[in-house]
Parts: C-alpha cells; sequence; structure tokens
C-alpha cells in the first residue's frame, strides 16, 4: 500500500519504538534473501511510531546503513502500526483505478473525518461485493508528514523507498505463504510485542478488524543483550506486578474482540476460527499456554522460517519483515 517508486537489491525494513530489523533480498520470495539484520534503539528516538529525534534516527540509520551495506537498496518499510487507521468504506461504483483515492480525498472533512488533516490513502477495494449501487472497500490511512519522515530519511541515507505497506497484511502475507490458509476459516491474529499488542481478523484473505493498543510498558524498562546471541535478548526490568497484569488483560481482551467481531460485526453469522500468535514478546509461549487455556479453539504460534521446508528458522521477530519480502510476489495475499 501507499506506493512511494525501482534496484534488484531491496531492504526491507520494520521500525519499532526499541528496534530496527532489515532483510535484504533480491526480487519478491525468501529464498532470495542475502542478509538479516536487527539492532536495538536508543530511548528517544521513536515515540508511538512517530520520529522524535530526526537527527539522531538519521545518524542511526546512516551507521547501519553503512554497517549492513545495504546502501542503493530499494527500501519497502511497514508504516508503524499505530500510525495505521482502518476503515470500511463505500463509493460510487463507477469509480476504478486513482479515482477512488482521489474521491475520498475530496470527502475529507465531509464524509470522511480523520484525525489529522494531510492524509495518505489506500483503497483495497471488495470484489463482488456491493451495497445498493455502491462499491465497498477497506481504506488504510496515516498522517502522511509522518510517513515522509521515514522515507525521507532513508533516501537521504542512500537508499531508495519504494513502497510502505501495512504491518498486519505482511504478518498476514507470510502466513499465508508458510501455511495452507483455509479460505472459510476466520483468522484472529495476535502479534504481541514489548511495549504493543495489535490485532487483526482475517476472512477470506481480506482484513476485517484491525486494533492497536499500547500496553502500558515503557521502553527503557526492556533492556537487551547481544552478547551471546545472535539476536536481541530482552529482558524485562521494571514492575513484573505490571507484566503479568497486562498478559492478563492481553488474554481476556480477546475475547471482547472475539464477541464484537461476531456479533457487532456480523449479527451472529460468522465467529474467529482460529487464532495465530507471533510477537517478539519474550515469554510469548506462555502467553499461548494461557491462551490455549482459556478458549476452546486451535491456538498456533506462528514460526519464521525462511521456507516451508527450511531446517534453520529466522527468528520469530522477523515475520512483518518476511511479510515485506513477499510483497508483490508471485505468492501473496495482499
Amino acid at each position: 500500500m501507499f506506493p512511494l517508486r525501482k534496484s534488484n537489491r531491496i531492504a526491507n525494513i520494520v521500525v519499532d519504538d526499541y528496534v530496527i530489523r532489515i532483510i535484504e533480498n533480491k526480487g519478491h520470495d525468501l529464498e532470495s534473501i542475502r542478509m538479516l539484520a536487527e539492532r536495538p534503539l536508543e530511548p528517544g528516538l521513536i515515540e508511538h511510531g512517530k520520529i522524535v529525534d530526526d537527527i539522531g534516527f538519521y545518524e542511526f540509520m546512516k551507521n547501519l546503513v553503512k554497517e549492513c551495506g545495504i546502501k542503493s537498496c530499494d527500501v519497502r518499510f511497514n508504516v508503524p502500526n499505530s500510525l495505521v487507521i482502518m476503515r470500511q468504506v463505500e463509493f460510487p461504483e463507477e469509480l476504478e483505478g486513482e479515482a477512488v483515492r482521489d474521491y475520498f480525498l475530496m470527502e475529507i472533512g465531509k464524509t470522511l473525518h480523520l484525525p489529522f488533516e494531510h492524509p495518505t490513502l489506500d483503497i483495497h477495494v471488495n470484489p463482488g461485493q456491493k451495497h445498493g449501487d455502491l462499491q465497498t472497500g477497506t481504506m488504510f490511512a496515516a498522517e502522511e508528514a509522518e510517513v515522509m519522515k521515514y522515507a525521507n530519511i532513508f533516501e537521504d541515507c542512500g537508499m531508495r523507498p519504494v513502497a510502505a505497506d501495512v504491518q498486519a497484511l505482511g504478518v498476514y502475507r507470510y502466513f499465508y505463504y508458510a501455511d495452507a490458509v483455509q479460505r472459510d476459516r476466520v483468522y484472529l491474529f495476535l502479534e504481541m510485542n514489548l511495549t504493543s499488542s495489535n490485532i487483526s481478523i482475517f476472512h477470506n484473505s481480506r482484513l476485517e478488524f484491525l486494533r492497536f493498543q499500547q500496553l502500558g510498558l515503557a521502553a527503557e524498562d526492556w533492556v537487551s543483550d547481544t552478547t551471546y546471541t545472535k539476536w536481541a535478548h530482552w529482558a524485562y526490568t521494571g514492575d513484573e506486578t505490571n507484566l503479568l497484569a497486562m498478559v492478563e488483560d492481553q488474554v481476556s481482551e480477546l475475547d471482547r474482540i472475539m464477541n464484537f467481531y461476531r456479533y457487532s460485526q456480523h449479527q451472529g453469522e460468522k465467529k474467529v476460527d482460529e487464532l495465530i500468535i507471533s510477537g517478539d514478546y519474550p515469554d510469548i509461549s506462555g502467553l499461548v499456554t494461557k491462551i490455549q487455556e482459556r478458549y476452546d479453539m486451535p491456538v498456533r504460534l506462528l514460526d519464521g522460517v525462511l521456507t516451508p521446508a527450511d531446517d534453520e528458522p529466522a527468528a520469530r521477530e522477523f515475520i512483518p519483515a518476511l511479510g515485506l519480502v513477499l510483497k508483490g510476489g508471485a505468492v501473496h495475499a495482499s
């Protein structure tokens, strides 16, 4: 989504408040991956997905680009979850292509109200789904200035931004590639990270629900140790009681969201069939166990692999970046 501009070498970049992860590949498939890299971010560079120290983040990226040898690469990046708004929308059936986006840009402040004045928009049309004389679609919006901050800094570091994506779409795209998706099943994805969670619900490869939540855990309360491991090993140094309460809240929140999806969105005619868990939360296996004990339905922990037959799995934390690698390829969902 959010198309921006094309080298054979592509850097797929995922930025969170506390870490940046990069996968370099050539093309649109996991077999072409050349490099994976992960670096913790210093506090105060990114807060709630927004760059708050432009110069500091530029210096960090400039050094990282040199270290990883990704100068002159095209760049795909995820718009941070906290910056993305999703809406189900309707529009005149005669519109298509760029005319759909132009229509909604004209409707801002009239029938379309967003919490920012200058958005960048992407609309996914729902094929075959109409409401009277209106087509239906899914609209993604983000504040243009915040998205362009990332794009401009990547460009200032010698790379070429070509696409910005919605992370939930990438996670599903990877799931679609790595697993046998059953089109009639409804999948709820819980991505549990150090300071936030992202919940999405897909049916027939269409995103029907999206919710991002800050967990109330400070990024500075998580410390990383890369001394003895390839990837960052995170440990929580804050109040353990708050951490345990947060986990319980997230497990309980799943019930509220599944009920909302079933009864408010679909009047009892559709329900979640399976839960898919991912993220960089350190005790994610314990989280899965709690969810399995609470809910009578299949619960799966999504693994990161470079190919379905790979014996050397990538760290689970790289799944959003793997979704970016697959963007636009022969095997993808969105």
